[in-house]
């Protein structure tokens, strides 16, 4: 049982707690009365949002009503209305019609040029046809008045002596001694042009002297008086058939050349370059601020038939691989033959200069094969592929270049048989004049790759004469150290030099060889030409 003192205790309790409540409940009233004003100004705002809103979009549902009444309008208008086309202002008119005009009339010069052009190419390939018939006819006309003399001559050594009674059967008596001496200058004349047409114009850094042994040789006139006297009419024949194909070439030469004086288009930097058919010099284009280089080539020194293929094989074939063909000119007696000036140097200089290891030589093969598969599948040989007509830029780029000696084959003209070419770099079937294709650039590259990997090609210290007896009969040439290279090098110089031109391989074959797929990138040719160059540069203060 409680006492006073304790319930009295628990009554003070009772009212400090209810004091307590009271208290709490004044503050949360006080806060809530506090936070009312607020409550009802967000709840204001939120209201007047929200009001602001419904008229917004009412408004905006009555805007897209009268949008789609006034379209619906328009509509029913032009439904109503019939269209009516807009004159354009006199002065437009007019100028409009000129427009028209002058673009009709420019598009009819393109044509008519076209057309004009297609009508000279076609003329002049007509011509090159005529021409060839023409020499093939002439040649065949040659060999029976030769074989028909040959019988004369046979009877008159026999019975050159029976006087009277020989002259009434119709023989002819032996020429005297001076008439035998002019017969044979005039043969070695011949003779010795023929010889430098096809030989001395390749202008080989290596072949001046065993050139002259060349023309020797092939000058030498018979020594029998009588044999001289009666070959004199097919020497004869034989100086007009090249005297119309001359001719003939300087024509079509004429009418294939740009009209003009190049010396207004280019000017002149330096010389770069010489040989048996002139000189090459470096010269800007006055249009384009690019260099290019001019090959002029004598008319009067080399065959015009030779001029006039190299001109036609460069401006019918394009390509990265070769050295490309802008423009030419007769100045004088001399054509100026524009084509790309590459400037770096040749592959001769480099293998001269440099030492290339067989990452760098199968980066040149693929180039110098890539070329020559663009040139083979168009029927054309090169004939002359040697290290100084290989051309590498400073950008590593590789060109073949020098077509002086090219042959266009065709269906009636499947093959060659000429003698032809500088003689270290001929393949046996042209050494023999054994009829051949375009495989002989195959062999040429061989010997180009033996060049690369000795500095020097075989048979460099002999004639020319001896080399092609060499190249004959010798059979296929080999490497001097042949371990110090890789097989896949000395398995790809077999396939190129295979003596049996049936069985060497082509330039597309030879593009798929290990060797060739193992080649570095081009840009790696660029430290070679830059030494080159510099050494040039040197050897030009001395």
């Amino acid at each position: 049982m409680q006492t006073q003192g304790e319930l009295f205790q628990t009554q003070q309790q009772l009212e400090q707690q209810e004091e307590e409540q009271r208290e709490n409940g004044q503050n949360i009233k006080a806060k809530l009365q506090a936070q009312l004003p607020e409550a009802s100004r967000k709840t204001k705002a939120t209201e007047e949002r929200h009001e602001d809103e419904t008229k917004s979009i009412r408004d905006e549902m009555n805007l897209f009503q009268q949008r789609e009444d006034l379209q619906n309008e328009v509509r029913e208008t032009v439904a109503g209305t019939p269209v009516k086309r807009l004159s354009l202002p006199l002065c437009l008119q007019n100028s409009k019609e000129k427009l028209q005009a002058q673009l009709q009339r420019a598009w009819s010069e393109i044509k008519a040029m076209e057309e004009r052009h297609e009508e000279e190419l076609k003329n002049i390939q007509q011509d090159v046809s005529l021409l060839q018939q023409q020499q093939k006819t002439l040649r065949k006309l040659v060999e029976e008045l030769t074989s028909h003399l040959a019988e004369p001559k046979l009877s008159q050594q026999v019975t050159g002596n029976k006087g009277h009674q020989d002259q009434s059967r119709g023989w002819e008596r032996p020429r005297p001694r001076q008439e035998v001496l002019e017969v044979e200058h005039f043969q070695k004349t011949v003779e010795e042009k023929k010889t430098q047409d096809e030989e001395i114009y390749t202008g080989s850094v290596i072949e001046p002297t065993a050139a002259v042994a060349w023309s020797e040789e092939a000058s030498t006139p018979e020594p029998e008086s009588l044999t001289a006297s009666n070959s004199l009419s097919s020497s004869q024949l034989e100086a007009f058939l090249q005297d119309v194909v001359e001719k003939a070439s300087l024509n079509i030469l004429r009418r294939m050349v740009s009209v003009g004086d190049p010396l207004q288009k280019y000017i002149e930097l330096e010389n770069i370059g010489s040989g048996a058919f002139g000189a090459v010099c470096k010269a800007l284009d006055t249009a384009t601020g690019g260099q290019v280089a001019i090959k002029k080539i004598s008319l009067q020194e080399t065959s015009k038939e030779l001029t006039l293929n190299e001109v036609e094989v460069m401006r019918t074939n394009r390509n990265s691989n070769i050295v490309n063909y802008l423009d030419s000119y007769i100045v004088e007696e001399e054509l100026w033959l524009v084509m790309e000036y590459v400037d770096g140097g040749t592959l001769y200089d480099v293998i001269s200069e440099t030492c290339m290891s067989e990452g760098q030589m199968a980066a040149v093969s693929r180039e110098c094969l890539q070329g020559l598969y663009f040139l083979h599948s168009n029927g054309v040989i090169h004939r002359d592929i040697k290290s100084s007509n290989i051309l590498i830029g400073t950008d590593g780029s590789v060109k073949l270049a020098d077509f002086g000696l090219s042959a266009q084959l065709s269906l009636e003209q499947s093959y060659r048989n000429s003698v032809i070419g500088t003689s270290w770099w001929m393949a046996p079937e042209v050494v023999i004049s054994k009829p051949y294709g375009p495989k002989v650039d195959i062999w040429s590259f061989g010997i180009v790759g033996l060049e690369m990997v000795e500095g020097e090609v075989p048979y460099q210290n002999e004639t020319s004469v001896l080399a092609q007896y060499l190249i004959a009969t010798g059979g296929a040439p080999k490497l001097k150290q042949p371990k110090q290279v890789s097989i896949w090098l000395r398995d790809f110089l077999t396939c190129c030099l295979e003596t049996d031109q049936d069985r060497r391989w082509s330039a597309e074959e030879l593009l798929q060889h290990p060797f060739v797929e193992s080649a570095k990138p081009a840009s790696s040719l660029v430290p070679l030409i830059t030494a080159v160059k510099k050494w040039k540069e040197e050897t030009s203060l001395q």
